[in-house]
């Protein structure tokens, strides 16, 4: 199976390392799933990570994110483009994923 994981559930494990979104990703690193990600969203998981807000409820330095960083990139598979995701209704009103 191939994720894709949203940048709000790298930053939820990266504030607990021990919850549910560290959990999914230690799973994936573990080879139950593939991680896919891009540039452009690990960029955007790198300026989330560095906003003040963020760094103070956490104590963390740049150092700290950059750590992270790294970390996620020895986990991911980097793809030029990610499939693209969607959703419609089915004719008995359940949302289906694809």
């Amino acid at each position: 199976m191939i994720v894709v994981i949203d940048t709000s559930v790298w930053v939820s494990a990266f504030l607990n390392p021990t919850g549910f979104p560290a959990r999914l990703i230690q799973a994936g690193k573990s080879g139950r799933f593939l991680i896919v990600s891009s540039l452009p969203l690990l960029d955007e998981l790198r300026k989330v990570l560095l906003r003040p807000r963020l760094m103070r409820i956490r104590q963390t330095t740049v150092q700290d994110v950059d750590a992270f960083m790294a970390a996620v990139g020895m986990v991911v598979l980097l793809r030029l483009r990610l499939p693209r995701i969607w959703s419609r209704r089915e004719g008995n009103g359940e949302r289906v994923v694809r």
